[in-house]
């Protein structure tokens, strides 16, 4: 879920790096991570509370409707995913691909990811790792993707959820552009964030009367 534009932001990412290990609270169960550069930093580029609980917010994950009109309205076409699959205790994953419209990448180009969801501990909640790889994007070859979703409810306040989104970029290979490539993905996948919750938001809280 980011923008590949190879342009310099308009704002810096600020985003503080973190340990993937952090926030303590929403810790997962242990499993196998799908992560394969675990000396990979991840930074919090996403932290928002929602006016929706997260079994409604997963809606967003399912493959369903929802999922394709809010990808579509951020730039994916063709948006295609398979059903979630049982891989282990409590591990589903699934894949997804999609192509890029002129707006997101002016290059084009398609991204092909893999998920996969696990229950939180101690916390009424989901985590999602995201593994994303490119094609067809300036130096897509280079860096893999990889993004870590935590939504939990918050219990003092009904229909309620924290969500907070980690991004780490595994670097392939060296170019002289890393530095600047990493400054535009970290921006632009964070603004990408933002509409997209914030579209999924707009939409469940919609259904039920909310504004």
């Amino acid at each position: 879920m980011g923008i590949w534009k190879m342009r310099s932001p308009g704002q810096e990412q600020k985003g503080e790096v973190i340990e993937e290990s952090e926030p303590k609270e929403l810790q997962a169960e242990e499993c196998g991570s799908l992560f394969t550069h675990e000396d990979v930093k991840m930074s919090e580029i996403f932290s928002s509370v929602l006016s929706v609980d997260v079994e409604s917010l997963m809606e967003m994950f399912s493959g369903g409707q929802l999922e394709h009109k809010v990808m579509q309205k951020t730039g994916c076409l063709d948006y295609s995913s398979t059903e979630w699959e049982l891989v282990g205790r409590n591990i589903y994953k699934r894949q997804i691909s999609y192509k890029f419209d002129k707006a997101l990448s002016r290059y084009g180009g398609e991204a092909s990811t893999t998920q996969q969801k696990y229950t939180l501990v101690n916390q009424d909640g989901w985590a999602i790792e995201e593994v994303m790889t490119l094609q067809g994007v300036l130096l897509g070859d280079y860096f893999n993707l990889q993004l870590k979703y935590y939504m939990a409810n918050i219990p003092s306040k009904p229909n309620t959820c924290n969500v907070q989104v980690l991004l780490g970029i595994a670097w392939l290979k060296s170019t002289k552009q890393q530095k600047k490539v990493t400054k535009n993905i970290m921006s632009n996948t964070s603004n990408r964030l933002k509409e997209l919750f914030s579209l999924v938001e707009k939409d469940l809280t919609s259904r039920n009367g909310g504004s």
